[in-house]
């Protein structure tokens, strides 16, 4: 397998572990920002970049110096945005299941566009636009065979209709049909692309009416597990960016991405707090689990994801900050590092030893790691069998003290996790941008308060 070159280096892992503890999540926003200028590069300047903000919203105040638009598609999300003094001209306002309050919340705040999900929603725009005394614009979201969006049929019904709701600026289509979706060429979505020009000539041609925006979610794939290709994660917007920059001659084009954006940049630390073996399985308990980890595709730990390996002192219990930690396996380039099971020669945090250098000592010294590593089963805290991080990894023994790095998860964890379960508290978020820019964005949270009955009942007689 490929990686890709960007990865965070293993002595700033270490010393954010070292310094803000386990669990945790990081966030690299300088590789974010980084791989969202690329982006920017490959498409063109004609084509304007949308961050799905419910991907990861810690990743806000960084992504708003890359993109120009933030989709937002809940009221607690724009609350999230109001609370960050978002500026509200860059917020799409998406998604299902909006209230009239909630609807009259953003026309209030000015944001820059809200897309309609249904005839419904049509008209609860239309009241708010006019007790808010504004006129709002909206893109019609033409469904792609789930919940979200409107038929055609309703779509056109809007337009024929245009006259009912004259504080409406229907601006354009707002069209995403999923996430991670490998398909050959990327045929489906430059086919996605050609079906919405042939909608917006015949609303043209046939209502006399022409749209200007498309709100477009292509839905880019990832890599996410061992065996996949990282060498070029940009592949997918490289094929695709000559369809899109054709998209862009007869609309004002948006691609909206969330998971294709903030995957890479995310890291997820924990320890391991005990190892066993039981009837010749064995099994390594972390202090994080599937409450924190969720990778899309993952079904009871059958995938493996990329994880990094540092050796610890052995005691899960010393103090983080006074441990020297021997990488034993890393996704660093020609980086490895000598170690028997038992911790082999302590080294200082983030010391590796090159495999150039390996490469020269004879072949039984080469193979020594690898006739030591055997099949373990990484598992969290929660009291559940379902907690499988990865049923079966071929590793050398995790001890009680070592740290595990799961990489690319940047995207969806830090929100989809079953965080109230068994009521364990919620990981650490650490920011960083460079070593000299690494900030705590969340502390640890105690769930427990969450699934306690509220007030003078949850006193006991």
């Amino acid at each position: 397998m490929t990686r890709q070159m960007n990865t965070m280096k293993n002595e700033t892992l270490i010393e954010i572990a070292q310094k803000y503890g386990t669990p945790s999540y990081v966030f690299d926003t300088k590789a974010l920002q980084e791989r969202m200028q690329k982006i920017s590069e490959i498409v063109g300047e004609k084509v304007k970049l949308c961050y799905s903000i419910k991907a990861n919203p810690f990743l806000i105040p960084a992504m708003l110096e890359a993109v120009p638009h933030l989709e937002v598609c809940s009221p607690g999300e724009l609350a999230i945005c109001e609370r960050l003094q978002v500026p509200m001209k860059a917020v799409v306002y998406s998604g299902v299941n909006k209230e009239p309050s909630d609807v009259l919340q953003a026309v209030r705040d000015g944001v820059g566009i809200c897309t309609a999900e249904s005839l419904r929603h049509v008209r609860l725009l239309q009241a708010a636009a006019k007790g808010a005394g504004k006129k709002v614009p909206v893109l019609l979201r033409l469904n792609s065979g789930a919940q979200f969006g409107m038929s055609k049929e309703d779509l056109l019904t809007v337009i024929r209709n245009r006259r009912r709701y004259p504080d409406l600026v229907l601006e354009g289509i707002h069209y995403f049909a999923g996430t991670q979706r490998k398909n050959k060429d990327l045929h489906q979505q430059k086919e996605e692309l050609r079906m919405l020009k042939e909608l917006f000539c015949e609303i043209r041609e046939t209502e006399g009416f022409s749209l200007r925006k498309l709100e477009y979610g292509p839905g880019l794939p990832v890599p996410l597990f061992e065996g996949a290709d990282f060498s070029d994660t940009l592949a997918p917007v490289r094929e695709l960016a000559p369809a899109l920059k054709e998209a862009a001659q007869w609309a004002d084009l948006t691609v909206e991405a969330g998971r294709f954006f903030a995957t890479e940049c995310g890291y997820y630390i924990t320890k391991v707090v005990d190892s066993k073996t039981v009837e010749e399985k064995k099994y390594c308990i972390v202090d994080g689990g599937i409450n924190h980890v969720n990778y899309l595709g993952q079904i009871m730990g059958m995938k493996q994801p990329v994880i990094r390996h540092f050796r610890g002192n052995g005691d899960p219990d010393a103090d983080p900050e006074s441990v020297k930690y021997c990488v034993i396996s890393d996704t660093e380039p020609e980086l490895q590092c000598e170690s028997s099971k038992t911790g082999g020669k302590a080294v200082a945090s983030g010391t590796a030893v090159s495999a150039k250098e390996r490469a020269g000592k004879p072949a039984a010294v080469q193979a020594e790691s690898e006739e030591e590593k055997t099949d373990w089963a990484i598992c969290g805290s929660l009291c559940t069998t379902n907690d499988d991080l990865v049923r079966s990894r071929r590793m050398e023994e995790p001890l009680p003290g070592d740290l595990l790095v799961f990489e690319n998860i940047g995207a969806y964890s830090v929100t989809e996790g079953i965080y109230l379960f068994l009521s364990r508290k919620m990981p650490r978020i650490v920011l960083y941008n460079d070593i000299s820019d690494i900030r705590l964005a969340r502390d640890f949270m105690d769930t427990s308060r969450m699934n306690t009955i509220q007030g003078k009942q949850n006193e006991m007689s």
